[in-house]
């Protein structure tokens, strides 16, 4: 084990990264980091997270300005706020952290954080005490896609004394936080009570977890290849919602190997072993009937019409009312943008289907459907709106949200994409135009923009 030279830091970033960003929070292991970005030549910029959890965290603000102004490196400072309810302070500052460097993160730009070998061997500890499956030996990873760009722990091969040994000979300056000192916190026992314990027992354990650590990253890895053949074989697109019929004639193992790959596809973490064998049954042997859900603080999965959904943990509010500028609508490819909930998209129609373009400018508002609403679309008698949305495949969720069109007198002249003439009322006319919805996508929830079950057996 040992640090990474300048040049190899260079090669360690993903090809096409423009510059690092390196989260820096004074202490001896970003301030190594900072220095080792500075002298790979590599464009550089820090971000500092105050936490407002210590009384020193002013003081840390400035001793990182004094660090960065004699480096020449920009900093940034970022205030966050530390949500603690149901996961606990550090798991709340973690939280809070990893928050705003995705935000500060730009495209193609590599976040650099300094987690190194010591930190890997207490991650694996924590989570062997917290009863971990075979992911969560993996621990951290070196490198990891993130926001727009790329998370990379240049460190984690070097130990925390060898770290402490450049930062000596190198004459740097940090912060010691006395938070890290606290055995209140079970990651600090493990540092300060179980590890040392350990070492004492067997002085090479920090490189054997992390050997553990590389070796069940490895056996990861090979899983994933394998689940993607056996997907295709499926013909299952680990990219959409999942129809449960293709998971009856796996192995129970497989299936469960299957949806956590299926999951992580969706850009999560899945869900923890135990809540994963709990709630696989529901979702599998749920009668047609039924809508079960396996939910965690990442997501939810939700079954409808025989088909799993990746849903954000909370759904989205319903949207208001929103008016229509005259000029929104009324030509092919022009659209409304609703609320931040996605786009509604004119396009021209077939002769004889759709709705008159000289009736667009008409469009007064756009809003959901309110309870037992009916309405009439062209050669259609008068129906209850969420009936029409059922029967064209609209799961649940999206009965709730979808956008229906109305004049200044709130009649409903469209549903985009539902009914006869593409949604509208509207009869025959030269230059006639139809709409389709488009959701937008959530910031968690890989399903949430699909608006339908989709189809096949």
């Amino acid at each position: 084990m040992t640090l990474p030279t300048p040049a190899a830091l260079r090669e360690a970033l993903p090809a096409g990264t423009r510059r690092v960003l390196v989260a820096f929070s004074g202490g001896v292991d970003s301030s190594v980091l900072l220095h080792l970005a500075r002298d790979a030549g590599l464009s550089v910029r820090a971000l500092h997270v105050h936490h407002g959890l210590s009384a020193e965290a002013d003081a840390w603000v400035e001793h990182c300005q004094t660090v960065c102004a004699a480096l020449g490196i920009p900093l940034e400072v970022r205030y966050v706020r530390t949500e603690r309810r149901g996961i606990g302070v550090q798991a709340g500052a973690r939280n809070a952290r990893y928050g705003a460097l995705a935000e500060a993160c730009a495209r193609d730009e590599a976040v650099l954080v300094g987690q190194h070998a010591d930190d890997q061997a207490e991650t694996v500890l924590q989570r062997l005490l917290r009863g971990t499956g075979p992911d969560g030996l993996a621990g951290m990873a070196p490198v990891r896609a993130f926001a727009e760009g790329w998370l990379l722990r240049p460190l984690l091969a070097a130990t925390r004394e060898e770290i402490l040994a450049y930062a000596r000979a190198q004459g740097l300056e940090w912060i010691e936080d006395s938070g890290n000192q606290s055995c209140v916190y079970q990651r600090n026992r493990i540092r300060h009570r179980l590890l040392p314990a350990l070492q004492a027992e067997a002085p090479g354990v920090v490189a054997a977890l992390n050997q553990l650590a590389g070796d069940a990253r490895a056996e990861h890895a090979a899983r994933d290849w394998l689940l993607a053949e056996q997907c295709h074989a499926c013909e299952i697109c680990p990219d959409g919602p999942l129809r449960v019929s293709r998971l009856a004639a796996l192995p129970a193992t497989v299936t469960h190997s299957l949806l956590r790959y299926w999951v992580r596809q969706g850009g999560w973490r899945p869900p923890g072993r135990r809540r994963l064998l709990a709630g696989v049954p529901a979702l599998l042997d749920a009668g047609a009937d039924r809508h079960p859900q396996l939910a965690w603080r990442d997501g939810q999965i939700v079954r409808h019409a025989g088909v799993l959904f990746r849903l954000p943990p909370c759904l989205p509010d319903r949207p208001p009312p929103q008016a229509v500028n005259a000029d929104a609508a009324g030509s092919p490819d022009s659209t409304i943008d609703w609320c931040g909930q996605g786009v509604i998209r004119f396009t021209q129609s077939p002769v004889g289907t759709g709705i008159a373009a000289a009736a667009l400018p008409w469009i007064a508002v756009v809003r959901v459907a309110g309870a037992g609403e009916r309405v009439r679309l062209a050669g259609s008698p008068l129906r209850p709106v969420r009936e029409l949305l059922r029967e064209a495949g609209v799961p649940p969720w999206w009965r709730e949200r979808w956008p229906l069109l109305t004049d200044a007198r709130d009649r409903v002249i469209g549903i985009p994409g539902i009914g006869a003439g593409q949604g509208f009322a509207a009869g025959p006319h030269e230059s006639a135009m139809q709409a389709c919805w488009i959701p937008a996508r959530a910031p968690q929830g890989a399903d949430w923009s699909v608006p339908r079950v989709p189809l096949g057996p």
